[in-house]
């Protein structure tokens, strides 16, 4: 029977008990790290924001999800609609990722991530982008910039209407989402 009351102490799994602060700590950031790089890899490769360059004056709104992977990320990498294009996404982003985390030193908090895969629909059939092409890249990621500062507008008007919905937990941090 132990001896310290009920409720002093987590209560963990048998084999949890053994391990030191040290290994718990460990276990839970490699946790962490795996549960980071998998929703990375699949807001990179199997759902990349795909914004049609025909909506570039009026971008449709971004969804919660959608603005949250926007945030934090220094870099937008744009790949082009091309039939390997899953695989060429797959690659380059284990390639970044590689080179950019570093267990226990790199922020993955808030989904963190130096780039943002973006896969433009609608743009001109071109073995090699044209400079017009390139112009109307510049002028989408100016669009989704903006709809990103709109949106977080939009969180604070939300936010300070005090009206509670499904998603005020999900908006209440908005602020340490930066773009």
């Amino acid at each position: 029977m132990d001896s310290e009351p009920r409720g002093s102490r987590p209560v963990l799994p048998k084999d949890m008990r053994d391990y030191s602060r040290d290994e718990l700590l460990w276990s839970w950031r490699t946790s962490l790290e795996g549960g980071h790089r998998h929703i990375t890899h699949l807001h990179a490769v199997q759902i990349a924001y795909r914004p049609s360059v025909q909506d570039i004056n009026s971008l449709p709104e971004m969804d919660t999800r959608e603005f949250f992977d926007t945030c934090n990320k220094s870099v937008p990498v744009y790949l082009l609609t091309i039939p390997q294009r899953r695989l060429l996404a797959t690659v380059l982003h284990n390639y970044i990722y590689r080179r950019w985390f570093r267990p226990y030193r790199s922020e993955i908090e808030h989904q963190r991530f130096i780039c943002k895969t973006i896969t433009p629909q609608d743009l001109p059939d071109e073995p090699t982008p044209s400079p017009s092409t390139i112009e109307t890249l510049v002028a989408m990621n100016g669009a989704i910039c903006a709809e990103v500062e709109e949106r977080r507008r939009s969180y604070v008007q939300h936010l300070a209407s005090g009206v509670a919905d499904l998603h005020a937990h999900i908006i209440k941090d908005h602020r340490l989402h930066i773009l």
